[in-house]
């Protein structure tokens, strides 16, 4: 389908954080992930302004099927609704200004990367400490797909010089 060239998609890439690094099953009182097919914006749009409300939620993928056991892995909802992959679509004229709320319940720091302008000489990420919630808030300068994702690791790459 064609989109007007005066909107900008701001997607989740589909990326879910595993968080049971064996193959043991969810626990079956997980809400379920359900599948985005990216046909409904989240957020209100108001005014040239898109307020947008994320939590991180533990869930239930089922990535090879409804009829087989799922995984235990953390994603994205808007609050109030179910857990989505990929995360709620965020579909807004260019030009608007852009201001998501993301709440971490975890007990370990929330990095999102993405929930920002793309015109910037740095392109900053969101930290989001363990139980409590940021705001960010920016402008859709340039047209096209914009990917958000979280991580929680708590490891770093660090380069260093060649001796």
């Amino acid at each position: 389908m064609h989109r007007p060239a005066a909107w900008v998609r701001v997607a989740l890439t589909g990326v879910c954080l595993v968080v049971v690094a064996t193959q043991a099953l969810a626990d079956p009182d997980l809400p379920r992930i359900r599948w985005n097919d990216n046909d409904r914006p989240a957020g209100t749009l108001l005014d040239g302004v898109l307020t947008l409300r994320l939590e991180l939620v533990r869930g239930e993928w089922r990535y090879v099927g409804d009829g087989r056991p799922g995984v235990e892995v953390l994603a994205f909802r808007e609050v109030g609704r179910d857990p989505e992959n990929p995360g709620p679509l965020i579909r807004v004229p260019l030009g608007t200004e852009i201001r998501v709320t993301v709440a971490n319940p975890l007990d370990v720091d929330l990095v999102v990367h993405g929930l920002a302008a793309r015109r910037v000489a740095d392109m900053d990420s969101l930290i989001v400490p363990a139980g409590q919630e940021r705001e960010t808030r920016f402008i859709s300068d340039v047209e096209g797909t914009y990917y958000y994702w979280g991580t929680t690791t708590r490891s770093r790459l660090v380069f260093e010089q060649p001796d």
